[in-house]
């Protein structure tokens, strides 16, 4: 039994290529023939060249919003356990009262 089927994507773009790679590689006339390929190598330097710029300039955007995004997030992180200066503060050991040291006392040591 003979099951028929439709005629697929990957046929068509072939058939389509094949097509493309006749009317520029073959012609009657040698100097056609040469037109035909330095405008095909022109057509592909040119979206070659758009293609990297597009690349590099989406490249360059990722990497300046992960630089931002790092730096907002390490300013923070250190921002809420590093101590400032002497007085009560939150710092690394809780709150309580750092010296100039970063010795942390809290209220109610007996060293007090």
């Amino acid at each position: 039994m003979t099951t028929q089927t439709s005629q697929g994507v990957a046929s068509r773009l072939g058939y389509g290529l094949g097509r493309v790679v006749r009317l520029v590689w073959f012609s009657q006339s040698r100097t056609v023939r040469w037109v035909k390929r330095l405008a095909l190598i022109a057509v592909a330097v040119y979206s070659w060249s758009w293609f990297v710029h597009a690349f590099l300039a989406v490249l360059t955007v990722g990497l300046v919003i992960a630089v931002v995004v790092v730096s907002f997030s390490s300013r923070r992180e250190g921002a809420s356990n590093e101590v400032v200066g002497v007085g009560w503060q939150n710092g690394p050991d809780g709150w309580g009262y750092y010296d100039m040291y970063g010795n942390c006392h809290t209220f109610g040591d007996d060293d007090e």
